[in-house]
């Protein structure tokens, strides 16, 4: 498996065209004998269907820094309610590197973007490696079983309406790391594995997976580190509580460029870090929208905003390997303009109950195996 550097995914281009019929053709090659010959054309496209293509769907490439395309997807809505997927591959030198989660996060990003609830794709038999990739990303085999030119087509669909869609993590904040971590064990069962520090933030995180691409990280200060950077207030918490949260609403730039349009403030992406125990280290950008108002309750509600995120296409999720049997039952806040945060998160993409309340406040509710635990901001 190679090491990748880090790669980009962007909107395809005319120009693209036969980067893109290059990529699907070395995907699909090991496949050709388990394709009808019609399907296996249909699958790899021509000169004249990949323009068509990209006329009439949102594609997507992703591109390593010497211009390569080793990946990409297409999307489009069908109706008001739901998109579909399709023409996905990545080169085989590159699967297993995160590039084909890259990807499918860009375009369900997208296809929320227009406004889509439901996205729907479909896969063929001889595509196993596919399969289980999209039932581990939250796809569910439909029922419908369709004739791809005298092929099985099966339907897989996902929700994209919801929370569940671009929750990354929530943020439990904690002025020690070691209580932090017996603070959740005591009460749900599962203790929480080291996650590794960040350089220069003055912070290190222990993690528990709440399922597919979600998770909780312990925050805390590291003692080897002199300067806490970022959450000051970790220091002063007596008993752990939730000092933030985390979305993935997709391409962090394009982000940045719609939230500015809109009249929401907010930094250009950073590049972010952290090394975990066994040397790896964990690359993401970071961005979070801003608010100057000088109306104090403003500023208080600014840990109801969350951070978007955007991993490296080399980099593990790290939900993917940390303890699991925790489970995330509920996510809710509360604030003295909940319309107003309710407009920033439709921005960002995110679909969260947000009630009335004199001060604001995250609340979440999360089961384990000895119990349930309450977490409040």
């Amino acid at each position: 498996m190679v090491s990748p550097p880090s790669v980009s995914v962007r909107r395809a281009t005319s120009s693209d065209a036969r980067g893109i019929l290059a990529c699907l053709r070395a995907a699909f090659e090991p496949y050709r004998h388990s394709y009808t010959e019609q399907a296996f054309v249909d699958t790899v496209l021509t000169s004249e269907t990949v323009r068509l293509r990209l006329a009439s769907m949102a594609v997507l490439v992703a591109v390593t820094p010497a211009g390569e395309i080793v990946g990409t997807i297409g999307c489009s809505s069908i109706n008001r309610e739901e998109g579909h997927i399709r023409g996905m591959a990545v080169l085989a030198r590159w699967l297993g590197c995160g590039v084909a989660k890259h990807l499918l996060q860009a375009a369900e990003s997208e296809l929320r973007s227009q406004g889509c609830r439901r996205v729907t794709l479909d896969t063929t038999a001889p595509l196993e490696r596919a399969m289980r990739f999209y039932e581990k990303s939250g796809y569910r085999r439909s029922g419908k079983v369709g004739n791809f030119f005298g092929m099985p087509l099966f339907e897989y669909f996902k929700d994209l309406n919801g929370l569940s869609a671009s929750l990354d993590h929530l943020i439990l904040g904690a002025s020690d790391l070691n209580s932090g971590i017996e603070f959740v064990e005591k009460r749900t069962g599962v203790r929480a594995s080291l996650g590794g520090i960040h350089p220069g933030r003055g912070t290190r995180n222990a993690l528990l997976s709440l399922g597919p691409l979600c998770y909780l990280e312990i925050l805390a200060p590291d003692p080897k580190q002199a300067k806490l950077a970022w959450f000051h207030t970790l220091l002063q918490l007596t008993e752990p509580r939730l000092v933030g949260w985390m979305v993935r609403p997709g391409d962090l730039d394009a982000l940045a460029e719609r939230l500015r349009h809109s009249g929401v403030a907010c930094d250009a992406p950073r590049e972010n870090s952290r090394a975990r125990p066994d040397g790896c280290t964990l690359r993401w950008k970071l961005l979070r929208p801003t608010d100057d108002h000088p109306d104090p309750r403003c500023a208080e509600m600014q840990h109801l905003v969350p951070f978007c995120i955007e991993w490296s296409a080399d980099s593990l999720h790290p939900a993917e390997d940390a303890p699991s049997g925790l489970k995330l039952v509920r996510l809710e806040m509360s604030a003295p303009s909940p319309d107003e945060l309710r407009r920033t998160l439709e921005l960002l993409g995110v679909d969260l109950p947000v009630s009335r309340s004199n001060r604001p406040q995250l609340r979440a509710l999360l089961a384990g195996p000895s119990g349930t635990l309450k977490l409040t901001s």
